[in-house]
């Protein structure tokens, strides 16, 4: 079996300003899960990936071919939405710059259909001529940066203390019919 190193890129990114955490997340939404190799080994990843999509149910996520990042490494258009993500590994810096450095960030959405391709921070976009809304869904909970993962423990930590909460009262409607009885 094959074992080739690869990154997923939610974990290669992170967004200084959490402002755009939203906005960045919703637009990329599954992109934010491709996977990453080293560029000698796409061929072969390509391959694996191939041979094991229906027995592993891998769907929707992509691999990218990093050999074609170096080319999009310095490519950054200002005001973009690829100016609010940090990358310290270059191919994940590429392939961010190619996904998000044509979507021009607005800070509301009546600048939206000055661009070509926009977004607000409250993840409402305009593209070919149309104004939508990103599934609030898409975004609910981050996956990409370090602040991510803390907020993905607080929202795990709210379930959990929801669910012992309901869990306390059924126990106590148990033991009024235990009494009862």
């Amino acid at each position: 079996e094959h074992r080739i190193d690869s990154h997923v890129l939610c974990e290669l990114l992170e967004i200084p300003d959490e402002k755009w955490q939203n906005a960045i997340e919703g637009y990329l939404n599954t992109q934010r899960f491709d996977i990453l190799v080293a560029p000698d080994k796409f061929d072969t990843a390509l391959r694996l990936y191939e041979q094991h999509k229906r027995r592993q149910n891998i769907i929707g996520v992509g691999l990218v071919n990093t050999g074609r990042m170096h080319k999009f490494l310095h490519y950054d258009v200002k005001g973009s939405l690829a100016e609010e993500v940090t990358a310290a590994n270059g191919l994940a810096r590429g392939y961010a710059n190619l996904l998000l450095a044509h979507v021009m960030k607005c800070e509301t959405e009546q600048e939206l259909k000055q661009h070509r391709t926009a977004i607000t921070p409250t993840c409402m976009t305009y593209r070919n001529h149309t104004a939508r809304q990103i599934n609030f869904k898409v975004y609910e909970i981050p996956f990409i940066g370090q602040r991510a993962l803390a907020k993905q423990l607080t929202v795990k930590e709210e379930q959990l203390a929801a669910v012992e909460s309901e869990l306390a009262a059924v126990e106590q409607v148990i033991n009024m019919l235990r009494h009862l009885l």
